[in-house]
Protein backbone atom coordinates (compact mmCIF):
# COMPACT_ATOMS: atom_id res chain seq x y z
CA UNK A 1 0.00 0.00 0.00
CA UNK A 2 2.74 2.61 1.19
CA UNK A 3 4.49 2.16 -2.08
CA UNK A 4 1.50 2.63 -4.59
CA UNK A 5 1.23 6.10 -2.31
CA UNK A 6 4.93 7.13 -2.79
CA UNK A 7 5.40 6.07 -6.06
CA UNK A 8 4.27 9.13 -7.71
CA UNK A 9 6.27 11.01 -5.66
CA UNK A 10 9.60 8.81 -6.11
CA UNK A 11 9.20 8.79 -9.80
CA UNK A 12 8.72 12.38 -10.28
CA UNK A 13 11.52 14.59 -9.34
CA UNK A 14 11.96 15.90 -5.82
CA UNK A 15 11.39 19.49 -6.64
CA UNK A 16 7.99 18.22 -8.21
CA UNK A 17 6.92 16.30 -5.11
CA UNK A 18 7.54 19.16 -3.00
CA UNK A 19 5.82 21.76 -5.13
CA UNK A 20 2.97 19.56 -4.81
CA UNK A 21 2.89 19.39 -1.37
CA UNK A 22 3.20 22.64 -0.77
CA UNK A 23 0.28 23.69 -3.07
CA UNK A 24 -1.89 21.16 -1.49
CA UNK A 25 -1.17 21.87 2.44
CA UNK A 26 -3.65 24.38 3.87
CA UNK A 27 -2.60 23.77 7.52
CA UNK A 28 -1.89 26.80 8.89
CA UNK A 29 0.63 26.50 11.61
CA UNK A 30 -0.01 28.74 14.32
CA UNK A 31 3.39 29.71 17.30
CA UNK A 32 0.62 29.16 20.11
CA UNK A 33 -0.16 25.25 19.02
CA UNK A 34 3.50 24.64 18.43
CA UNK A 35 4.61 26.76 21.82
CA UNK A 36 1.56 24.52 23.58
CA UNK A 37 2.93 21.09 23.00
CA UNK A 38 7.17 22.20 22.98
CA UNK A 39 6.17 23.52 26.44
CA UNK A 40 4.55 20.24 27.32
CA UNK A 41 6.37 17.62 25.79
CA UNK A 42 4.18 17.00 22.38
CA UNK A 43 1.86 14.73 24.38
CA UNK A 44 4.67 12.38 26.24
CA UNK A 45 4.19 9.31 23.94
CA UNK A 46 5.88 6.28 25.55
CA UNK A 47 5.94 3.19 23.06
CA UNK A 48 9.56 1.94 23.30
CA UNK A 49 8.24 -1.37 25.25
CA UNK A 50 6.02 -1.85 22.32
CA UNK A 51 8.10 -1.71 19.46
CA UNK A 52 10.25 -5.04 19.66
CA UNK A 53 6.95 -6.40 18.63
CA UNK A 54 7.04 -5.20 15.51
CA UNK A 55 8.44 -7.53 12.65
CA UNK A 56 7.94 -5.35 9.12
CA UNK A 57 10.40 -3.53 7.44
CA UNK A 58 11.02 0.09 9.38
CA UNK A 59 12.66 3.49 7.80
CA UNK A 60 13.15 5.56 10.49
CA UNK A 61 14.03 9.18 9.24
CA UNK A 62 14.71 12.36 11.79
CA UNK A 63 16.32 15.23 11.16
CA UNK A 64 19.61 16.32 12.91
CA UNK A 65 17.74 18.93 14.56
CA UNK A 66 14.29 17.13 15.41
CA UNK A 67 13.12 18.38 18.91
CA UNK A 68 9.88 16.15 18.68
CA UNK A 69 11.79 12.88 18.28
CA UNK A 70 15.25 13.61 18.51
CA UNK A 71 18.04 11.89 17.13
CA UNK A 72 18.59 9.96 20.57
CA UNK A 73 15.21 8.78 20.63
CA UNK A 74 15.12 7.91 16.66
CA UNK A 75 18.39 5.72 17.42
CA UNK A 76 16.50 3.93 20.65
CA UNK A 77 13.43 3.12 18.17
CA UNK A 78 16.00 1.64 15.38
CA UNK A 79 17.73 -0.48 18.33
CA UNK A 80 14.40 -2.19 19.20
CA UNK A 81 12.83 -2.50 16.01
CA UNK A 82 15.20 -5.93 14.26
CA UNK A 83 16.43 -5.17 11.20
CA UNK A 84 15.03 -1.58 10.86
CA UNK A 85 17.29 1.56 9.10
CA UNK A 86 17.94 4.37 10.63
CA UNK A 87 18.50 7.95 8.42
CA UNK A 88 19.79 11.27 10.19
CA UNK A 89 19.07 14.16 7.93
CA UNK A 90 21.38 16.81 8.23
CA UNK A 91 20.45 20.55 8.00
CA UNK A 92 16.66 19.03 9.01
CA UNK A 93 14.48 19.03 11.88
CA UNK A 94 11.21 17.15 12.34
CA UNK A 95 9.59 17.89 8.91
CA UNK A 96 12.65 16.20 6.44
CA UNK A 97 10.48 15.62 3.78
CA UNK A 98 9.78 19.66 3.41
CA UNK A 99 13.21 20.58 4.75
CA UNK A 100 15.31 18.51 2.90
CA UNK A 101 13.15 16.65 0.42
CA UNK A 102 16.12 15.30 -2.10
CA UNK A 103 17.39 13.69 1.11
CA UNK A 104 14.01 12.48 2.18
CA UNK A 105 13.00 11.02 -1.15
CA UNK A 106 16.58 9.51 -2.11
CA UNK A 107 16.05 7.38 1.45
CA UNK A 108 12.85 6.22 1.02
CA UNK A 109 13.53 5.26 -2.79
CA UNK A 110 16.18 3.32 -1.59
CA UNK A 111 14.28 1.90 1.03
CA UNK A 112 11.69 0.84 -0.99
CA UNK A 113 13.95 -0.73 -3.81
CA UNK A 114 15.78 -2.74 -0.78
CA UNK A 115 12.25 -3.90 0.01
CA UNK A 116 11.41 -4.99 -3.53
CA UNK A 117 8.10 -2.30 -3.52
CA UNK A 118 9.46 -0.98 -6.54
CA UNK A 119 12.16 -1.44 -8.93
CA UNK A 120 15.98 -0.72 -8.90
CA UNK A 121 16.11 2.05 -12.20
CA UNK A 122 20.06 1.27 -12.27
CA UNK A 123 20.25 -2.61 -11.94
CA UNK A 124 20.70 -4.35 -15.64
CA UNK A 125 17.77 -6.12 -16.88
CA UNK A 126 17.32 -9.51 -16.06
CA UNK A 127 17.72 -12.19 -18.67
CA UNK A 128 15.41 -13.13 -20.80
Amino acid sequence: MIARIWKGAVRRSDGDAYSRYMQSDDTVYAPEVLAHFAANGYGNFEWLDHLRWISKPMLVVTGRGDRVCTVERSQEIHREVEGSELVIVEKAAHMTFVEQPKVYFDAVRKFFIRQGAIPDPNAPPPDA
